[in-house]
């Protein structure tokens, strides 16, 4: 089996050596850049599996690496290393295209861990349809053809911000926006706190709980907020997604609904991704489908919806 190629970017000659040698142990081939200029050029050399890549750094800092790869479409995950795990941090870095962030004081079991996720998750986006070389992505001018699912999800600060963030970014989005059918992407994904309308976020929110084609409904964490736009999304429309974290103990009002679990480890994404991609062909060949609990208690109410949407 030929080994994966990492590559790591650093300032700091002791920690640069530290993580080498600790990656070489584990049976990796890993190349090192002292700085961000280096491992720019590396990376664009040697088209390495994967990128750690130091945030703070003197001259071209771990961002201006980041956007040069990702504009340059290197063929790379990266994962962002930093000594402050800040909330703002994470999502700059996020959007731009890290797959992972991780703290330089980390255990090794733990960077280890999200060494192996990344380099796993990149093959688990099965797409519905052929494979990622075959998709193009849609011109700008046709995704405002393209279908909603919003997804609600637990937001908070710290390490569950990121995870849950990771989720979306490398598993839900993606899971959502790859779905083809006869080819054609269906669906662009929409998460509640990257949405930039002004006014009142519960209002923007609501009026996207009424009008998504599809919503997503993370169920971790049992949070009060999510649970809440359930219900709303249950009252107003059909072709609801739930999902939660192996082992979350479900209170009994949901417990006889159609949940598809995910675990974190690696390799798990894969039957996720599967189950909720099956989920949304169900939805594309079954336009009537009666699923909100709410509806099938009240059909009357179903009908009442269809006739303001049509009239909207």
């Amino acid at each position: 089996m030929t080994k994966k190629k990492i590559l790591v970017i650093d300032d700091v000659p002791d920690s640069l050596l530290a993580t080498t040698t600790y990656l070489e142990s584990k049976g990796y081939n890993v190349l090192r850049a002292n700085g961000g200029a280096e491992g720019l050029r590396i990376a664009t050399q040697e088209h390495p599996d994967l990128i750690l890549l130091d945030a703070v750094m003197p001259g071209m800092d771990g961002y201006e690496v980041l956007r040069n790869i990702k504009s340059r479409k290197l063929p790379t995950r990266v994962i962002m290393l930093t000594a402050h795990q800040e909330k703002e941090n994470v999502v700059k870095f996020m959007r731009e295209g890290a797959c992972d962030f991780l703290a330089k004081d980390e255990n090794p079991e733990q960077i280890l861990f999200k060494i192996e996720r990344a380099l796993e998750i990149e093959k688990t986006i099965d797409y519905h349809e052929g494979d990622a070389s075959q998709i193009t992505e849609e011109a700008p001018d046709n995704s405002e053809s393209l279908k909603i699912c919003f997804v609600i999800m637990p937001i908070g600060k710290g390490e569950i911000y990121e995870e849950y963030l990771y989720r979306y970014e490398k598993i839900i989005k993606p899971a959502v926006e790859g779905f083809r059918i006869d080819g054609k992407r269906i669906y662009k994904s929409i998460r509640a706190d990257f949405l930039s309308q002004t006014g009142s976020i519960t209002r923007i929110v609501i009026e996207y709980l009424f009008t998504s084609d599809i919503v997503i409904a993370d169920l971790s964490d049992l949070n009060p907020n999510v649970f809440y736009e359930l219900g709303v999304r249950h009252a107003l429309s059909n072709k609801t997604i739930l999902i939660a974290q192996k082992g979350t103990q479900l209170p009994f009002d949901v417990g006889d609904l159609r949940i598809i679990f995910y675990q974190n480890k690696v390799g798990a994404e894969k039957k996720f991704i599967q189950e909720l991609q099956a989920l949304l062909l169900k939805f594309s060949n079954d336009p009537e489908l009666v699923d909100s609990p709410v509806f099938q208690t009240i059909p009357k109410l179903s009908f009442s919806r269809n006739i303001e949407v049509k009239s909207t």
